[in-house]
């Protein structure tokens, strides 16, 4: 299928890119790829996202919102997900803000991403609604040659449980607030996580080791959405209130 070959082909040049160490190489390939959406209605899609248009070196429609064995998310995989949803920017329903101030903001402290993209249809070459022609994709803007996907992933601080949250660090295009970001130890009950000038719960009895952490989002309208990490605890916990 040809949408699966033009990603094949994005997925490919975002990895030589990655680890050329050439940075005009970025260049080089992202001109390739504005020639080969030259014909695009690029303003027509939707979210301003589309991510046939970027570099990914990690799966979007794996974050989802929903844990499974192959979503765990480190702070690699929170970063390379940001960029790819930053380089899949193709017109100006969106702005994002420049990844290394977006990864800066986010060192150590707990963060949330959020965004809702596009994608070709999986069926857009078979109704006609997408195709090639001498090398350059040409789209019919009917209704359902996009499709809307959802990205969201919570990157844990290393080395100690989450004992705060500022919604600073809360990157979207949703225009959704948070109102509640919960966690839970392995099989254990979910407690909640205050957000900065709250009181600073400490689970009690947590011995040094590595620990899955599901982390539960609610936003403000309702929606919950999950996304889990396997977190280093670097020292055993006593249960205290404090005051951030």
């Amino acid at each position: 299928m040809k949408k699966i070959l033009l990603s094949l082909v994005c997925l490919i040049a975002g990895w030589q890119f990655a680890f050329a160490e050439e940075p005009a190489l970025y260049d080089i390939v992202r001109e390739k790829l504005d020639s080969v959406f030259y014909y695009v209605n690029k303003e027509a899609v939707p979210t301003g996202l589309l991510a046939e248009y970027g570099f990914h070196l990690a799966q979007l429609d794996s974050y989802n919102g929903i844990p499974t064995d192959s979503n765990y998310v480190s702070r690699m995989e929170w970063e390379m997900l940001y960029a790819g949803l930053y380089d899949s920017q193709i017109n100006s329903r969106i702005r994002m803000r420049e990844p290394d101030e977006v990864y800066e903001q986010a060192k150590g402290n707990l963060s949330v991403m959020y965004y809702k993209y596009n994608t070709l249809a999986d069926d857009a070459v078979e109704r006609g609604l997408a195709g090639f022609v001498d090398g350059r994709l040409q789209i019919d803007n009917e209704p359902g040659v996009y499709v809307e996907k959802e990205c969201f992933a919570v990157v844990p601080v290393d080395g100690s449980l989450p004992l705060v949250f500022d919604k600073n660090n809360f990157f979207t295009n949703t225009g959704l607030d948070i109102k509640m970001v919960e966690y839970k130890i392995d099989n254990g009950s979910y407690r909640a996580i205050p957000f900065s000038g709250g009181a600073v719960r400490v689970p009690t009895g947590t011995s040094p080791g590595e620990y899955d952490i599901t982390f539960r989002v609610t936003f403000s309208n309702g929606k919950t959405m999950e996304s889990h990490s396997i977190v280093s605890i670097e020292c055993r916990c006593k249960e205290e209130d404090s005051k951030k």
